[in-house]
């Protein structure tokens, strides 16, 4: 994540077929990982993203739910969210 951020990469970029951001993405698969997933550095990911100005689409909060209200509970990806 970081070279791409480093090279310029755009992080609202969405893809075509789901039309999700990095962020929604890395955020979606932290949310459906389970424990597997803090080992995989998602909370680093979602920090450097929010640091570099991504966002979260209120839309994709409303129909992600779950994964939105489960990382705003855990207490490492709320922290991540807002870039600390």
């Amino acid at each position: 994540m970081r070279l791409l951020l480093d090279r310029g990469a755009a992080v609202d970029a969405t893809d075509t077929h789901y039309q999700g951001t990095p962020l929604e993405w890395a955020l979606y698969e932290w949310g459906m990982g389970g424990a597997r997933a803090a080992k995989a550095g998602y909370y680093d990911v979602v920090r450097m993203l929010v640091r570099a100005r991504a966002a979260l689409r209120a839309d994709w909060c409303q129909r992600n739910r779950r994964v939105f209200e489960r990382a705003q509970a855990d207490p490492l990806m709320a922290a991540a969210l807002r870039g600390d």
